[in-house]
């Protein structure tokens, strides 16, 4: 049995290249929000500790580390995604798949850190709140 391949016309792709779009935007700005407001809530937390000695204080720096981290590597998927638009806005496909797969792989580690950083931040808060 042959698969058929359905073909798109230039509008449905112009709409779907256009969602892809604003699905990038999104998740870009929702990991730079999620990221500097979970490192704000977890200086709160130090706070709050002051007045007893935390448990556990190597979650929280690492939870603080892999938060930079998800900041940082969302900045320089901004970076890698505009180079590949040069790239490609000068027909180097090459150069143009090369920063596309860049960006991806920082959109990928500001995930990964972002989602340590949310365990870490929990396990620290269950230890030291729960006692």
């Amino acid at each position: 049995m042959v698969a058929e391949v359905e073909q798109i016309d230039d509008k449905e792709r112009s709409l779907l290249i256009e969602a892809k779009r604003e699905a990038a935007r999104s998740f870009d700005q929702t990991m730079i929000t999620l990221s500097a407001g979970a490192l704000g809530l977890s200086l709160t937390f130090v706070q709050q500790l002051a007045t007893k000695p935390a448990q556990w204080r190597a979650l929280l720096s690492l939870a603080w580390v892999c938060f930079g981290v998800a900041l940082v590597a969302i900045l320089v998927s901004f970076i890698l995604f505009t180079y590949a638009i040069d790239a490609r806005i000068r027909c180097d496909k090459r150069k143009e798949r090369q920063w596309d797969k860049g960006a991806r792989q920082a959109n990928w580690t500001s995930l990964i850190a972002f989602t340590l950083g949310v365990v870490t931040l929990l396990l620290f808060s269950v230890k030291n709140f729960l006692r």
